[in-house]
């Protein structure tokens, strides 16, 4: 044992000891950065998504403002309306995970968009209901011409706040994008020669105690 303790070279061993221990914090910190930007690439493509889905509402609402008094009914406004008030609600829980980045992403804060545009959906909801109540056709047929120009305004105000934010999120998207794609190479690479290192020196030292 007296034997074994002499070939140890304490100071050596205790240099290479804490040399793991600088890549170790080197590793949880690129770890760290890692997380982040992955957090970032979902938040932006979680906007992306949400948009995709507005502009396919806003379709939908143009169709259904297109039909007569007898298929242009509350049920199908009131549909629109409840996957409109649902989208509102993923966007802000969106907004939410933005925040908590350290750098978050420029989206656009379009509250009074979305207070339009439902202000537009609960008109049309609300002329639909009235014309189901009516018995003439005539008066049928100009509440519904009255449900129609609400649901237009809202289809065309969904797919206008859709485009705005896309053009606005493209503006540095892209070169945001290949800026975190590169970091993440970068990110990769050192945690590779992070853990060769580290696997090294542990090596090494434990050889020192064995010699």
């Amino acid at each position: 044992l007296n034997d074994l303790s002499k070939k140890i070279d304490k100071e050596d061993l205790a240099n290479r000891l804490e040399n793991i221990a600088k890549q170790n914090k080197n590793k949880k910190r690129s770890l760290e950065q890692m997380l982040e930007l992955t957090k970032r690439y979902y938040v932006r493509q979680k906007t992306k998504q949400l948009n995709e889905k507005l502009l396919q509402l806003s379709d939908r609402q143009n169709e259904l403002a297109k039909q007569n008094y007898l298929d242009n009914t509350s049920g199908k406004q009131n549909k629109i309306n409840q996957e409109f008030d649902d989208l509102i609600n993923e966007f802000g829980e969106l907004k939410k995970k933005n925040n908590t980045l350290s750098s978050p992403l420029n989206i656009p804060d379009t509250t009074l968009e979305q207070e339009s545009i439902k202000k537009d959906l609960q008109e049309a909801q609300k002329s639909l209901k009235k014309k189901e109540g009516l018995l003439e056709n005539y008066k049928k047929d100009a509440e519904n011409k009255n449900a129609q120009k609400a649901q237009t305004k809202a289809s065309q105000k969904m797919r206008q706040t859709a485009q705005q934010m896309a053009q606005k999120m493209a503006g540095g998207g892209k070169q945001e994008l290949q800026v975190d794609i590169e970091a993440i190479r970068k990110i990769l690479d050192n945690l590779l020669i992070f853990s060769f290192k580290s696997l090294n020196l542990s090596l090494v030292a434990l050889c020192s105690l064995l010699i």
